[in-house]
């Protein structure tokens, strides 16, 4: 796995699994994943 994923995808596990209400949160609001509207990526990241 390329060093540059890494974070990303651990990131992006902490937003989904680490946060109560990942929808509600605004503790990144300039993150696609924690916009109103879901991102492509995220739909599909949820969707596996």
């Amino acid at each position: 796995m390329p060093a540059g994923i890494k974070p990303i995808f651990i990131n992006n596990m902490m937003s989904i699994y680490g946060l109560s209400h990942p929808h509600d949160s605004k503790v990144f609001p300039d993150l696609p994943e924690h916009q109103d509207n879901p991102s492509q990526l995220r739909l599909q990241h949820d969707g596996l």
